[in-house]
C-alpha cells in the first residue's frame, strides 16, 4: 500500500513552521511494516510539487491534516488528490478535522472520505491495516464517516498511555526571524494539558496531560541536536511546565550532556506553574 501525507500551508501569510503530527504518523506506521509512505510540506515543495508527489507515487491513501486557519487549502488539496488519484481514499485529521467533522463531512462529501478524530497514529494505522485487507475501515475506533447518507462516528479511542513507544519523527531543519541564523527543529515532550480552559481545543483533542519520559526526550534531543546539527529545539507542548520535576529533570540532563553548548532551547508556560528554582535550571540549561 502507498500512502503520501500532505501538510498544506498558506506561506503569503506565516513562515513554514513544523508541525509534527503528520510527521510521527508517517513514522508510525513505517515502524509497523508500510514502507511506501511519503510526507508532502506544501510550503516546502508548493501546489506543484504536491501535484508530481501524487502523480509518481500514485496512493492507495492520501492523509492531509487539517487546522482552521488553513482548512481552505486542505480541501484543496483533497481536491487535487481527487483530480489526480481518483481511487484513493482521502482521509483527513487534525484539530479542526476532529471538532468540525460534521461540518466537513456534511458540505465535502464528495473530497472526504474518513476523518480522524484526535490523536492519529493508532487510529490511521488501524484504518490503513483495514483498508489494505480489502475492508471499508467504518469497523475501525476513532473515525467519522458517512454512511446511508448520515454523518456517524465510530467511537472514541483512549488517548496512548505510553508515547514511549511512538517512533522520533522526521526533523525538517528551518529558519524563523526571531531566531536569525540559527537552524530549528521543534520537539513535543508531552501531549495535552491538565486544564479545561473553555477557548482551548487542546483537551478537546488530546484528552488528558501525558508526558514522555526524560530518557526518551534525551534520546531524540541528542538525535536532533548531533544528528542533523540543530542549533535551537523548540519545545511545543502546550503544558511543558505542568511537572515541576519533570523539567529539572530534563534540564539536567541537558546540562549533564553538554547539549546547551551546541544548542538553546524555547517553550510556553503557564505563570502560575513556574518556579524560581525551575526557571533557574531553565536557564542554566540555555533556554531562552
Amino acid at each position: 500500500m502507498r500512502i503520501v501525507l500532505l501538510l498544506p500551508f498558506n506561506t503569503r501569510e506565516l513562515p513554514y513552521f513544523p508541525n509534527l503530527g503528520l510527521p510521527y504518523i508517517q513514522a508510525h506506521i513505517k515502524s509497523h511494516g508500510y514502507d511506501d509512505v511519503f510526507l508532502g510540506i506544501e510550503s516546502l515543495i508548493g501546489r506543484k510539487g504536491v501535484s508530481r508527489m501524487l502523480q509518481q507515487v500514485k496512493p492507495d491513501v492520501v492523509g492531509v491534516t487539517c487546522l482552521s486557519f488553513y482548512r481552505h487549502h486542505a480541501m484543496e488539496l483533497l481536491r487535487l488528490s481527487r483530480q489526480i488519484v481518483p481511487q484513493a481514499k482521502n482521509i483527513l485529521g487534525g484539530v479542526h478535522a476532529t471538532i468540525m467533522y460534521e461540518q466537513l463531512l456534511t458540505h465535502y462529501p464528495d473530497l472526504i472520505d474518513r476523518i480522524v478524530l484526535g490523536e492519529g497514529e493508532e487510529t490511521f494505522l488501524e484504518l490503513i491495516r483495514d483498508l489494505d485487507q480489502g475492508s471499508d475501515g467504518k469497523s475501525v475506533k476513532g473515525l467519522a464517516c458517512r454512511s446511508n447518507g448520515m454523518v456517524t462516528a465510530t467511537g472514541q479511542r483512549p488517548p496512548l498511555k505510553d508515547l514511549d513507544r511512538l517512533s522520533f519523527p522526521r526533523q525538517e531543519i528551518f529558519s524563523l526571524p526571531e531566531f536569525p541564523g540559527k537552524r530549528l527543529a521543534v520537539i513535543h515532550t508531552s501531549r495535552g494539558c491538565g486544564y479545561g480552559c473553555y477557548y482551548c481545543s487542546t483537551t478537546r483533542f488530546w484528552k488528558k496531560w501525558r508526558p514522555r519520559s526524560p530518557r526518551n526526550i534525551k534520546e531524540e534531543m541528542q538525535a536532533i541536536v548531533n544528528g542533523i546539527g540543530a542549533q535551537h529545539i523548540m519545545i511545543t507542548d502546550d503544558a511543558f511546565t505542568m511537572d515541576a520535576q519533570r523539567v529539572k529533570t530534563i534540564c539536567s540532563f541537558i546540562r549533564d550532556q553538554g547539549l546547551n553548548r551546541a544548542c538553546s532551547f524555547s517553550c510556553s508556560a503557564r505563570a502560575d506553574k513556574v518556579d524560581p528554582e525551575m526557571l533557574q535550571a531553565m536557564k542554566e540549561a540555555n533556554f531562552k
